[in-house]
């Protein structure tokens, strides 16, 4: 039996640490009673792939700072109805891009996501409610030296979610909730993008004594659309060379989930 020599992953056979401040500021004004305006500002981070952070051969900060402000304005008008709209904008320092032949990912250039938020809920009786949240982004590259485009890959330029549900009595409840994603850029110059993406989940519930039980039906529709899609470059083994493609996981199938508790 020959000895075993492995003295780890060279490549990555490195310690690492990093730290960083997240000073932020929040302030806001209420105009008059339920109306207020609001800004706000600060740091944070998002930290990269442990690999790539310990790579001997180029290593990737542990920690990237992002920084971002935003102001808005809420309303709320008495018990029955609220409303907020926000502006925002984030400066990434460095973008994790997904690199899928290899399973992992790799520090990128610096961006910039700028995006609105609006967001309405309604009570007007007290068996119903409603809810709608829209949102649009649009994330670039700060830079684009290789001339490949600067749109960063996979970025949500729009979301919708929408809401109901009904409180019949102090027992019986229900609620549906749809999600929409929008088209996704897949490459840095937009020249693929991934379908949109529609969800509907559903929800029964019924509460009696120290007992709750609940059924949710999960993509109630069945979609089959994608949950997420990667466009890069794979091989497979009757391949004699790497072919760019659609690379994707759908959305599971409908699922039905019961769920029983009880309270002590």
């Amino acid at each position: 039996m020959e000895p075993n020599n492995n003295k780890g992953n060279q490549a990555t056979d490195r310690e690492a640490s990093a730290s960083i401040t997240s000073p932020k500021l929040t302030t806001s004004y209420t105009v008059r009673p339920g109306w207020q305006i609001f800004g706000s500002g600060g740091q944070s981070f998002h930290s990269n792939d442990a690999r790539g952070v310990t790579s001997q051969e180029s290593a990737a900060p542990g920690v990237v700072p992002v920084r971002g402000y935003e102001i808005g304005s809420s309303y709320e008008a008495e018990d029955w109805a609220r409303m907020s709209l926000a502006v925002w904008r984030l400066h990434v320092d460095s973008e994790l891009v997904f690199i899928g032949d290899a399973g992992t990912t790799e520090a990128s250039r610096a961006s910039r996501r700028e995006g609105i938020d609006w967001m309405l809920q309604i009570s007007p009786a007290p068996i119903f409610h409603a809810d709608l949240e829209l949102s649009w982004a649009r994330a670039r590259f700060a830079s684009d030296p290789e001339q490949e485009g600067d749109q960063v890959e996979g970025h949500l330029p729009f979301v919708a979610m929408f809401g109901v549900g009904s409180q019949f009595n102090p027992s019986w409840s229900t609620a549906a909730r749809f999600r929409y994603f929008g088209e996704r850029p897949l490459t840095a110059d937009g020249s693929r993008t991934s379908q949109p993406t529609s969800i509907l989940n559903l929800h029964l519930a019924y509460e009696t004594g120290h007992w709750d039980w609940a059924v949710d039906a999960l993509n109630a529709l069945n979609s089959h659309d994608h949950d997420i899609d990667y466009y890069y470059e794979s091989q497979l083994a009757t391949e004699t060379d790497p072919v760019a493609d659609l690379h994707y996981h759908p959305v599971e199938p409908t699922s039905i989930r019961v769920t029983v508790g009880r309270r002590f």
